[in-house]
């Protein structure tokens, strides 16, 4: 079993990843993850008073793609934990910049307006700390990630 304490050592840590056996053989070197920013998918329970995730598929912890590299993951899929520096609606899709403000922008969403609907966006999102899945490539010298999922995006 593999266990990762994160918010401090243990016990003072502010909750555990579980890794049992089976799926912790597959994660090829977990030093990866020390002292990073991971994002983390999966059930929230509690053991002995304390929160913990348990994991049950390698591909259920990642470490997010940083913003200021995007260039170097061209043509690659991507996890990425960004803010939302701007919104601009068009009539058939919406851009979403992060990065900076259109010209400026690190990274553009691509989102057909179909499926803007169908994301759970807050009321305010400027500011906000969203992950974000998806191919990222070059539109115009800019990287973008279309998105044609509405799960390729979480708030």
């Amino acid at each position: 079993m593999l266990i990762f304490n994160v918010g401090g050592d243990y016990p003072n840590h502010k909750f555990s990843i579980v890794v049992y056996k089976e799926i912790s053989e597959k994660i090829q070197y977990p030093n990866t993850y020390k002292n990073k920013e991971v994002i983390v998918s999966g059930i929230l329970s509690t053991y002995k008073g304390k929160p913990q995730i348990v994991l049950n598929d390698v591909n259920q912890i990642s470490i997010p793609t940083n913003i200021n590299t995007i260039h170097e993951h061209l043509n690659e899929n991507r996890t990425l934990l960004i803010t939302i520096d701007e919104i601009k609606h068009f009539d058939s899709f919406t851009l979403i910049n992060t990065g900076g403000t259109y010209p400026n922008q690190k990274l553009t969403l691509y989102i057909d307006n179909r499926l803007f609907g169908l994301i759970k966006i807050p009321q305010n999102p400027i500011g906000q700390m969203i992950t974000v899945q998806g191919y990222i490539q070059l539109y115009k010298g800019t990287p973008q990630i279309k998105i044609t999922e509405p799960s390729q995006i979480s708030f």
